[in-house]
């Protein structure tokens, strides 16, 4: 159990660092996240981590948000999917 108390730790960086990555608005990245699917364990993390209000979903929240913001075409199955969660 320590280690995955561990982990969570971690994860609002790892989600910081997934933004700076969707920031850079590089094709070459978006098609390695899309084709990688990196966006399926934010996306199980969120659902997993229920109607609880605390930074990990807050930081999840906030990156869909921001990909919305940039309009990213690439991103826009990873937004809806995020939509559909939250109805």
């Amino acid at each position: 159990m320590p280690l995955f108390t561990s982990f969570i730790l971690f994860y609002p960086d790892s989600l910081r660092f997934l933004r700076r990555v969707v920031g850079l608005k590089d094709e070459f990245y978006n098609r390695y996240i899309v084709k990688g699917q990196l966006f399926d364990p934010v996306i199980a993390t969120f659902k997993e981590n229920g109607q609880r209000y605390n930074l990990l979903n807050s930081a999840i929240v906030e990156l869909f948000e921001f990909i919305r913001a940039v309009s990213t075409v690439i991103f826009l199955f990873y937004s809806n999917c995020l939509l559909s969660l939250s109805q």
